[in-house]
């Protein structure tokens, strides 16, 4: 069940396929909001439960459900006094169009239902474009190049599906990362979350 302190804090996540940046864009926001007590940053889930959890290497709707329990808890922790901003890297519905790609609809659906009331808490997702981004596979990282695509477009139609607002964005990493900037000056209600932040300089450090 939702609270009011819950749709007074602005949250963004950087959402898409495998390898596109969301770490890497995580980090440089990270460092742009370094000084500043107000702004949450939140890690990967998923990343973190694998790290946990080694012995879970497949897609099934069951793992899914595991790791949207694990980032909703995460998300739900940063809710704390005089937090006014959240970034996090993926979200509750990353579970749930993983499950649409790999699984079934009614598994998807059910994973859906689990989360429905918490989606209106975000203030937008940051749908990262995997074009002209280098697939770096990792550990845990198993997608082709077709799925990324796949994958990719999934996010996006499923935010089109349940009115869920979300800009895509793409081009060099200085540009998405400009965006991206961009978004929270416009979204963001309490401009004073900029200051005392690092200016200027925060993106040359890409």
């Amino acid at each position: 069940m939702r609270n009011e302190g819950e749709h007074s804090i602005e949250k963004f996540a950087f959402i898409g396929s495998e390898s596109v940046g969301k770490s890497t864009m995580t980090g440089i926001f990270r460092n742009r909001f370094a000084n500043n007590p107000r702004v949450a940053i939140l890690e990967e889930g998923a990343h973190l439960f694998f790290l946990s959890h080694p012995d879970l290497t497949d897609r099934s709707a069951r793992v899914q459900k595991q790791i949207q329990d694990f980032v909703l808890a995460r998300e739900q922790e940063a809710y704390r006094p005089g937090i006014k901003l959240i970034m996090s890297d993926r979200s509750v519905i990353d579970p749930i169009v993983y499950a649409q790609v790999y699984d079934t609809a009614e598994n998807a659906a059910r994973l859906l239902g689990n989360v429905a009331d918490w989606l209106s808490t975000y203030t937008s997702f940051a749908l990262l474009d995997p074009s002209g981004v280098p697939h770096d596979m990792g550990p845990f990282r198993k997608e082709t190049d077709e799925e990324r695509l796949v994958i990719h477009n999934a996010f996006g139609e499923f935010c089109i599906k349940n009115n869920l607002p979300f800009v895509e964005i793409s081009g060099s990493l200085q540009e998405r990362a400009n965006r991206v900037e961009k978004i929270l000056h416009e979204q963001v209600r309490d401009k004073t979350i900029f200051e005392n932040s690092n200016h200027g300089s925060w993106t040359n450090q890409i």
